[in-house]
């Protein structure tokens, strides 16, 4: 993906990128061409300690993004690709998160992306 996201970055040249959370390739790129970038999280699972009780997993984890960010990101840069140093809007909120919800400077809960459902569609259901 990171091939993609780098083509993408160098044809439209942008002044900030928004990154799924889960596209880690995003948040990276930005960072190894130095744009700043914010990341949308769209889930509030990773807003907790959840890897606390499985120390392994953590460490395994942690691996893989120094790996990641050595071979496409700013090998320099310390940020965890999850989590913008520039902006996180969470859509969700602390409370759903519970007690121990990260609130990190960066991190804005926003509430949910909730909108009205669009009215019936006339599809040919026949």
């Amino acid at each position: 993906m990171a091939a993609g996201v780098r083509a993408a970055l160098d044809a439209f040249g942008p002044d900030v990128v928004a990154a799924d959370q889960q596209v880690l390739a995003g948040g990276l790129m930005a960072e190894r061409l130095g744009v700043p970038w914010a990341t949308s999280a769209t889930t509030s699972a990773e807003f907790t300690d959840v890897l606390a009780g499985i120390p392994r997993v953590a460490d395994w984890l942690d691996g893989v993004l120094r790996y990641l960010r050595s071979r496409i990101g700013d090998p320099s840069r310390t940020a965890d690709p999850r989590f913008s140093p520039h902006l996180v809007p969470v859509f969700s909120t602390p409370e759903f998160v519970g007690p121990d919800a990260r609130r990190d400077g960066q991190i804005r809960y926003v509430g949910p992306s909730i909108v009205d459902r669009p009215a019936g569609s006339d599809f040919p259901w026949d």
